[in-house]
């Protein structure tokens, strides 16, 4: 297959259309053909099977009277006819009475083509209808005697063919194909001839014609340019590049005496330039160029001169960044001195600051402590005097109560002073009673005595109550003078309480002051540090650009400037170079 597809690749356009041609007419003869085919076997089958219809009918009413009686002869007669007038359609035939019963049968079949036939033969006998097989190529026909189309007397059934039909068409379409086959080969030759009249040489012509312009001859006329199709387009082309091939090769030549002149123009620059490289700037391009090379060689003098002034000017400009350098490099140390000591005295300052910020900070704790201590010291005054005072109302309150005992007693003697009377009028009354009231008289005198013992204790209570009322008294007194002093002495530890906080607070509010001092000169310090690191910074990047100035002049100095000497001969050129 690989094969095949790289010879037809390579084939000619004359090979590849003809191909082309041969198969497309190939391809639609053999569509044709089998179309015709299948139509005339179609045509064949539908023929037949008229005929079947047609002759099996035919031969089915004349042989109705011969099936009625038996007429064998007759029937094998009218079999024969039809198998022998058709040539070769009718392959077997066969008659039944009407029970059934075969009286005559003609022609050769297979077992199952005899099987159906006789099937549909007895079918068709007994019902009375005509029997066709599912192909239509096997028909049974009832047959009637007479005018009586009731009562069947048999059926014919014959068994049909289109094989030798077909054979026949086939025969004729096989010796059509040859027929069309010649005519084909002949319109192909006459394509071809006229492929390559008309298509195959002209392609070969300018074929050819590209051939010569290849070899760079440029005089020749291009063929078929004047033809309307594809060919006369590709001959206009052709010649079209031909007239710009030939236009090119005199260009070419103007080409190269330009190449020559650019040449020669290169070649005095890359001089040029390979002198001043060297650091020769006294180096110019005094002859003139061609016209078109003149502006090249006046920007190359230019461009001589801008680098002279500009390396004269960068010499004077390193001179002068040296001596800023120096000068700055100067300063920065003076400066450098001074912040490291102000530096110094910051750090003497802060240190100092922390020293005082801490012993402000020990006074201010111990400020703190002194007030916790007084307010304690106020609140246990306090309580005191509560306790006092408590004292006070209990005294009260003793007191009131021994009044209220002085009363009791006071009634107690009353009641002793009217018992007395009342025993005193009882014995007096037992005495008038005799030895009748003798009882009563010894028990007034029990309750006599006992009310007086009664009068005698409660004196005895009111003396004691009366001397508890005087230490009473005294005690009250003296603890309302204790409360007094008490109060004194709470409204003092009151008033050192708050001086004390006061002096805490002013301790508080110093040492926080003191802290934002100490932590603005530690910044102070720092900031101081990081100034003395970036004066250090500075003075190193002064002797940079210090060093870098005499770099530079000792890389200036090796240019050659116009008057003969060297930009590191002069005077300021030699400072800069050491």
């Amino acid at each position: 297959m690989d094969v095949t597809r790289f010879s037809m690749t390579n084939a000619s356009v004359f090979l590849k259309c003809l191909v082309l041609m041969a198969g497309a007419t190939i391809l639609v003869a053999t569509v044709l053909s089998l179309l015709n085919i299948r139509t005339t076997n179609t045509a064949i089958d539908n023929g037949i099977r008229e005929l079947a219809e047609a002759a099996t009918s035919s031969a089915a009413a004349a042989s109705g009277a011969a099936l009625r009686f038996g007429n064998v002869a007759a029937l094998e007669e009218a079999l024969d006819r039809v198998l022998t007038t058709t040539d070769g359609a009718a392959l077997r035939a066969i008659a039944v009475n009407a029970q059934g019963e075969t009286l005559a049968e003609l022609g050769a079949a297979g077992d199952v083509e005899a099987a159906t036939l006789a099937a549909l033969a007895r079918t068709a006998a007994t019902s009375g209808m005509a029997q066709v097989s599912d192909d239509g190529f096997v028909h049974a026909v009832p047959a009637f005697a007479g005018s009586d189309t009731a009562t069947s007397t048999g059926a014919i059934a014959i068994l049909w063919t289109s094989a030798l039909s077909r054979s026949a068409a086939q025969s004729q379409l096989f010796i059509n194909l040859g027929i069309s086959a010649v005519v084909l080969a002949a319109l192909l030759y006459c394509a071809g001839s006229l492929l390559r009249m008309l298509v195959s040489r002209p392609v070969t012509a300018l074929a050819e014609e590209i051939v010569i312009l290849r070899s760079g001859r440029y005089d020749g006329a291009v063929p078929f340019t004047e033809r309307g199709d594809e060919i006369g387009t590709i001959a206009r082309n052709l010649s079209d590049l031909q007239s710009q091939l030939a236009d090119a090769a005199l260009g070419a030549e103007a080409r190269a005496r330009i190449e020559q002149g650019r040449k020669r123009v290169v070649e005095r620059l890359a001089v040029a330039l390979q002198t001043v490289a060297g650091g020769d700037l006294t180096q110019r391009l005094d002859t003139p160029f061609e016209a078109e090379y003149e502006p090249l060689r006046n920007s190359f003098n230019e461009t001589v001169d801008t680098f002279v002034r500009v390396i004269e000017q960068m010499a004077r400009n390193a001179e002068t960044i040296r001596r800023s350098a120096e000068s700055i490099a100067q300063s920065s140390d003076d400066l450098s001195a001074r912040t490291e000591n102000q530096a110094a005295s910051l750090e003497e300052t802060a240190a100092a600051l922390n020293m005082v910020t801490s012993n402000v900070e020990s006074s201010a704790l111990s400020a703190q402590d002194v007030e916790r201590i007084v307010v304690d010291a106020r609140m246990r005054a306090t309580e005191s005097a509560e306790v006092v005072q408590k004292t006070v109302d209990a005294m009260s309150r003793i007191e009131e109560s021994s009044r209220q005992i002085s009363r009791i007693t006071s009634v107690i003697d009353e009641i002793a002073f009217q018992t007395n009377l009342l025993a005193l009028n009882a014995g007096v009354e037992a005495a008038r009673a005799g030895d009748a009231g003798r009882g009563f008289s010894v028990v007034a005198n029990e309750v006599r005595a006992l009310a007086q013992r009664s009068s005698d204790a409660a004196n005895e209570i009111k003396g004691l109550i009366s001397e508890s009322s005087a230490f009473v008294e005294r005690g009250v007194d003296l603890v309302a003078s204790a409360g007094h002093e008490l109060s004194a002495i709470t409204d003092s530890v009151s008033t050192i309480s708050e001086h004390v906080e006061g002096i805490s607070s002013n301790a508080r509010e110093q040492s926080a002051s003191l802290a934002e001092v100490n932590t603005g000169v530690a910044q102070l310090d720092r900031v101081t540090q990081q100034n003395a690191a970036m004066v250090s910074q500075a003075n190193e990047a002064g002797r940079t650009l210090r060093d870098e100035a005499n770099e530079m002049a000792r890389s200036i100095a090796v240019f050659r400037l116009p008057g003969g000497n060297a930009t590191g001969s002069t005077e300021s050129d030699f400072r800069l170079a050491m």
